[in-house]
């Protein structure tokens, strides 16, 4: 008898563990099922980062028209940006048009019409810049440019992500302490004994910083900061000097000056324009400058002589030109001497 009820009791505790293991299988799966909705709205933590920050910089300014009045409405901006406050070719431009307020101010973000936003190269050069904004109004020139400062230039931050242009995942980290890690070791290469190389001395001024624009020749903008110079080299190999565009070997864009002998050797001096039914178009000067001291005026006057071809018979069956000597004492435009050859 007793052996029964041992053997009922037993049957018993068995039954109960069962519902038990159902109860709990049960709770799982509604555990799971709301794993399975939360999925779909997933937490903060979890979902990818918001990206990288806005390549753009905040410009504001004010426009007028040439009469003075301040134009309505949308007006189209052309922004430009240089590396000189005046004179050469932008490294950068973008068209946007703005809404004006009645007292013809406006703000940009430069860079939001550009795929990217600003080039990070623009400001990694260690260079100014500077920026031109043309307003698309009849008559209106380039307005004086603005000398971006401060807050722009914290675009090269960015190259702190980078390291040589390569992301950290690029380089092999350190083994944790306490654990190795496998090498594969070559084979040692015997070779005959040499005396012992001398490290590289580091420069005494510290090393070099900086930048610079493909095909633009390098400048030392300090002691240990490079930068761009005026002389670009084309990959066809012609040199501009003033000029990203050379059309010639050699091409200056703006004025020489020579202090010694200067020969020249199949040099040509251009029209300064093709000639069109009403107007010829005279050839680029050649320049001889004197000093002479004036006793009046106890100063050095310049004496500067000049030859130069000019068009004659314009817009004739026997078009020609003449080679003309002109004069000048002192500062101004010189005049003819009367000397010309036809």
């Amino acid at each position: 008898m007793r052996r029964k009820w041992i053997l009922a009791g037993m049957v018993v505790w068995c039954l109960l563990v069962s519902l038990g293991l159902q109860a709990q299988e049960s709770d799982s799966n509604v555990a799971s099922s709301g794993s399975g909705s939360a999925s779909t709205n997933p937490s903060v933590s979890s979902q990818p980062a918001s990206g990288t920050i806005p390549r753009l910089v905040k410009f504001s300014g004010t426009v007028k028209e040439s009469t003075g009045n301040v134009p309505t409405g949308v007006v189209g901006l052309i922004f430009s940006l240089y590396e000189q406050s005046e004179g050469g070719t932008p490294l950068w431009t973008e068209t946007q048009n703005l809404q004006l307020d009645p007292q013809g101010r406006y703000t940009a973000l430069l860079g939001a019409n550009t795929p990217g936003g600003l080039p990070l190269d623009l400001f990694t050069s260690g260079m100014a810049l500077w920026v031109g904004i043309q307003p698309q109004l009849p008559g209106q020139a380039e307005l004086p440019r603005v000398l971006l400062v401060a807050a722009p230039y914290a675009l090269k931050s960015s190259d702190a992500d980078t390291l040589g242009g390569l992301p950290a995942s690029a380089y092999m980290l350190a083994p944790t302490v306490g654990t190795t890690q496998a090498v594969s070791v070559p084979t040692p290469i015997s070779f005959p004994p040499t005396s012992p190389v001398q490290p590289p001395s580091a420069p005494t001024n510290g090393s070099i910083t900086g930048g610079g624009t493909t095909y633009f020749m390098p400048v030392f903008m300090g002691g240990t900061t490079i930068g761009n110079s005026s002389i670009y080299n084309t990959p066809g190999g012609q040199i501009g000097i003033g000029t990203t565009v050379p059309a010639a070997t050699l091409h200056v864009n703006g004025t020489g000056l020579f202090t010694s002998t200067l020969t020249a050797m199949g040099a040509v001096l251009p029209a300064a324009g093709a000639a069109t039914s009403t107007e010829g178009f005279p050839s680029s000067p050649l320049d001889w400058i004197a000093s002479s001291f004036d006793s009046s005026t106890s100063a050095a006057v310049p004496q500067l002589f000049r030859w130069q071809a000019e068009a004659a018979d314009n817009n004739s069956a026997g078009p020609s030109a003449t080679l003309n000597l002109q004069f000048l004492a002192g500062t101004g435009t010189p005049s003819e001497t009367g000397l010309s050859i036809s």
